[in-house]
């Protein structure tokens, strides 16, 4: 017996940065073939400190309108509809967890910066630990 997986509910953490446009794309692609429904996280929060200096990750309310009507000219092409939720969070791979779990998310799908050395000791790698964590399919691009 083979067991056929089915992908209902996806899900795309979105930063802006080109990988998570790219990882948009490929939802949008997969969302359009099989009718699924696509969500958006953004996360945000305005700074915190680390070992060896200060990280700041400040995403404004007019930066995530902006890539929030890009993300809408690309679905309306495609004729995609979208939920997108941004949320305040420190621990970004908290809430997409949470959100993946309470929302019934079947795949994530998600950019990677592949950072290395130093900056991954430092800054850590959010899609190395999604992909670790879920509970279900996690395409990192």
């Amino acid at each position: 017996i083979r067991k056929v997986m089915t992908v209902s509910h996806i899900l795309v953490p979105y930063d802006g940065t080109d990988k998570s446009d790219q990882a948009f794309d490929e939802a949008l692609k997969i969302t359009k073939k099989y009718s699924c429904t696509l969500s958006v996280v953004t996360c945000f929060f305005q700074g915190y400190q680390k070992p060896f200096g200060r990280v700041d990750y400040i995403l404004d309310e007019h930066i995530v309108l902006t890539k929030k009507k890009k993300l809408e000219e690309k679905a309306k092409i495609e004729n995609v509809s979208f939920s997108h939720h941004v949320i305040e969070a420190l621990n970004i791979v908290g809430v997409i967890l949470a959100f993946a779990e309470e929302n019934n998310v079947d795949m994530i799908i998600m950019g990677s910066q592949k950072r290395q050395g130093f900056k991954k000791l430092i800054q850590g790698s959010i899609s190395e630990e999604i992909q670790k964590y879920a509970k279900c399919i996690v395409k990192i691009i």
